[in-house]
């Protein structure tokens, strides 16, 4: 799932390096083999080995939300340790590094969130072709699909930011989760809403965070 996070690593800094200390908006596109050659030797090798170790920690997450995915029809809305372990993880990254200097700093901050937003990103299209297989979704269906989903991944990031107590955390994640859930609900057709229902009664308690 994350076979270019390298590639996003080495692009990232390269775009993020091109804007001047004015905090001119980021315009960052989904890097390609050709963009990161051109960066090559021009990165900041220090923020580059913070965000190496991010990288693994953004895998092995993937890794524990994969294996999920074989076996439950909604990881993105009802698996939990997903949320946790990046919430987690980010308040880490926000603390003081005695390794890298302020500016540094700001530079290893935004790389990382584009790259867990990249990560989280790949788990969307994960979801939505779990249900499109699944469920054999029509084209319609697919583009409602995306469109609720992307609104759940903007508002569980959101919360990722937020500071709060984790039971008001996971409260507040369940409440969009439970949200999304009912909006996919309500563009299923009949006999699509009892194949959902069926999966989810069976699957659902073998969820453990």
């Amino acid at each position: 799932m994350l076979k270019y996070a390298t590639f996003v690593v080495l692009s990232i800094l390269f775009c993020i390096a091109g804007t001047n200390a004015q905090d001119q908006s980021l315009n960052i596109e989904r890097p390609s083999p050709s963009s990161v050659a051109k960066v090559a030797g021009k990165h900041d090798h220090k923020v580059t080995a913070e965000l190496e170790r991010q990288q693994k920690v953004l895998q092995d997450i993937s890794a524990r939300y994969e294996e999920v995915s074989t076996y439950d029809l909604t990881p993105l809305l009802k698996y939990p340790y997903v949320w946790s372990a990046l919430r987690e993880n980010r308040s880490r990254v926000m603390q003081p590094s005695e390794k890298l200097t302020p500016a540094q700093s700001r530079l290893f901050i935004k790389a990382y969130d584009l790259l867990e937003e990249e990560t989280l990103l790949s788990f969307l299209d994960h979801q939505i072709s779990l249900l499109t297989d699944s469920l054999d979704l029509d084209e319609n269906q697919q583009q409602d699909i995306q469109k609720i989903l992307t609104m759940d991944l903007s508002n569980k990031r959101l919360l990722l930011s937020t500071s709060i107590a984790s039971q008001d955390f996971q409260r507040r994640l369940d409440k969009v989760s439970d949200g999304t859930e009912k909006r996919i609900l309500a563009i299923l057709y009949p006999e699509q809403r009892r194949m959902f229902d069926r999966q989810q009664m069976f699957n659902r308690n073998r969820l453990v965070g």
